[in-house]
């Protein structure tokens, strides 16, 4: 899989935006495990608590080639 950005893990890729899939750099988790994608950087001051780069949490099996995590 080739994306600009990243991949929603657990989340099938039809049903991610195409938004998803070009600016996310981060996912957020809420309480009953489901995640969201978010263009901000979690080393961001801004980002909310919480947020991790959706690498830490992606287990395939597909490999994922992206374009930037900055």
């Amino acid at each position: 899989v080739v994306v600009h950005a990243g991949v929603i893990p657990g989340t099938p890729l039809s049903d991610m935006t195409p938004r998803d899939i070009t600016t996310m750099r981060s996912v957020s988790q809420s309480e009953d495990g489901s995640l969201t994608a978010s263009a901000l950087n979690h080393r961001s001051p801004a980002a909310e608590g919480g947020m991790r780069p959706w690498t830490d949490l992606w287990i395939g099996p597909e490999t994922v080639i992206y374009g930037h995590d900055a």
